[in-house]
């Protein structure tokens, strides 16, 4: 029979994945809308007129040199955002702060864990182009505009982030590691299918 103590700890980790589950809610059209204001901000700024929709950049460069740092511009976006939170995290939270975290991860530590989940990206592209073999994504376009196969940049993408994916896992206190995985993973499905579905093409239509 199932104690108290059991029952109430059994309570605090159901809600614990509602909690996670509701956080990586937003992370896809989050992400998403980071990544595409990296392609939109190196086309504002070299002067050319640029829209963000629910999951494109649309832009118009004559320039070949500025057409293909906006086309980097969104993955080295994302790139910044989550190696940044990478940083912070193994810098600020070492192992001695991470042993503290006995009830919950500190708000803060999710918030920069967030950031650094949209390094998932290069990975999910991976997988698509692994399936579908896309060609409008922007690594398959870089390798072209860089003259060497798409399959370096895209699986040399997912690589790295699997790399710091493995570590940041690894740097979650063991208690939150299956809660906060399955949680994200499940979350995040959920994000994507709302976003790219329904509320993104509804509130950033298409032009």
């Amino acid at each position: 029979m199932e104690t108290f103590r059991e029952k109430v700890l059994s309570s605090m980790r159901l809600k614990m994945v509602f909690k996670y589950i509701l956080i990586f809610l937003f992370v896809p059209a989050v992400g998403t809308l980071l990544h595409e204001f990296g392609h939109y901000i190196v086309a504002i700024v070299n002067g050319y007129d640029a829209y963000i929709a629910y999951a494109y950049t649309y832009y118009e460069i004559n320039d070949s040199a500025v057409a293909f740092w906006a086309l980097c511009g969104g993955p080295l976006a994302t790139w910044i955002q989550s190696l940044t939170a990478f940083a912070i995290m193994v810098l600020y939270y070492n192992k001695e702060k991470r042993e503290t975290m006995t009830e919950d991860l500190p708000p803060l530590y999710i918030f920069f864990l967030i950031f650094f989940s949209f390094s998932i990206r290069f990975i999910f592209n991976a997988t698509s182009y692994l399936i579908r073999g896309s060609s409008i994504m922007d690594e398959v376009r870089i390798g072209y505009a860089l003259g060497i196969p798409p399959a370096i940049v895209v699986y040399g993408s997912a690589l790295i982030a699997i790399i710091f994916l493995i570590i940041a896992i690894y740097r979650i206190p063991k208690s939150y590691r299956l809660i906060l995985f399955f949680s994200a993973i499940f979350g995040a499905m959920l994000g994507y299918f709302i976003w790219y579905e329904i509320l993104g093409p509804i509130i950033l239509p298409v032009p």
